[in-house]
């Protein structure tokens, strides 16, 4: 069998002269071939930098720095110490590298993330960076100072159950948004958790 079978995009482009905006309708194929086609078409067109850092911060750094300070620390293993990690890397690590990205360069998130290509969206998407360097900050800070987690989870938690429920609300832009909405919900997820487990 022709190996492209598997690495065809089972997906349509239709391009917008006008907008110049590329939108992308993927079919949701039957059997087991067809499957392994189209998990492997999201895959490429998926913004594989993105996807890898998000990937990092959300599910990566947070267990492998639990597990490291239970191996190396000997602190005992437990959901308050596995939340410690999550609220610095996952709120921490990924909001305020999402922030200065955001600053310094908001045509990524407003084309790859929301497929927006009207420059006028810029501004928006900077004051957006802003908002995330400041919740980020306070995560990165609340790995020292124990008191200011509850409240990073809180705040940090209701502002990625937002963001996701506009992820859903709104028609998705892509693989890109569709990862974004997936990961905020797990993440509002887990600080929800920990808001009512360490309350």
């Amino acid at each position: 069998m022709d190996r492209s079978y598997y690495t065809r995009p089972v997906c349509n482009w239709v391009y917008h002269p006008v907008s110049g905006r590329i939108e992308i309708a993927i079919r949701r194929p039957a059997g087991y071939q067809a499957r392994i086609r189209y998990i492997i078409s999201i895959l490429l067109i998926m913004n594989k930098r993105y996807v890898a850092v998000v990937s990092f911060f959300t599910f990566v750094l947070p267990l492998a720095g639990a597990f490291g300070a239970h191996a190396f620390s000997h602190a005992i293993f437990s959901f308050g110490l596995f939340g410690k990690w999550f609220i610095f890397s996952a709120v921490g690590c990924r909001l305020f590298v999402a922030g200065i990205h955001q600053t310094i360069k908001p045509g990524f998130t407003s084309k790859t993330i929301f497929g927006i290509h009207d420059p006028q969206s810029l501004p928006i998407v900077r004051e957006l960076g802003f908002a995330n360097l400041c919740f980020g900050l306070v995560a990165l800070v609340s790995f020292c100072i124990r008191e200011w987690r509850i409240v990073s989870a809180f705040a940090s938690g209701l502002y990625y159950g937002l963001a996701a429920g506009q992820h859903l609300i709104k028609r998705s832009a892509g693989a890109n948004e569709t990862f974004a909405l997936w990961t905020d919900a797990i993440i509002f997820g887990v600080l929800a958790t920990y808001c009512l487990v360490m309350w």
